[in-house]
């Protein structure tokens, strides 16, 4: 996994993105199907979305072997989601790759 994302300061919001984007793919392909993260703040390389997130669980939906979307899903209590999150998202995932 990787360690840091880079965001070139310096750069327009497109150039941003385009840096960024690989990054993210690369930090996600080979990995396992599900992310927990009890600790945020812990992470290295952690975007957070908000301020106030504490913990976050991460799935992909994948079509013919690839990435298509991140559900990211963030709390603001630390360690809040367990086995039971991880297998019911993974189901509603299955159901969104079926109509992507």
């Amino acid at each position: 996994m990787a360690e840091t994302l880079i965001i070139a300061q310096s750069a327009d919001k497109a150039s941003k993105y385009q840096s960024l984007v690989p990054q993210i793919e690369s930090l996600i392909s080979g990995e396992p199907d599900m992310i927990a993260v009890p600790n945020v703040d812990e992470f290295p390389g952690h975007i957070a979305c908000s301020s106030d997130s504490k913990s976050e669980i991460v799935l992909p939906a994948i079509k013919n072997g690839q990435v298509t979307l991140v559900l990211d899903v963030d709390s603001d209590k630390l360690n809040d989601f367990d086995e039971t999150d991880a297998l019911y998202l993974k189901q509603i995932m299955v159901m969104i790759e079926r109509f992507q």
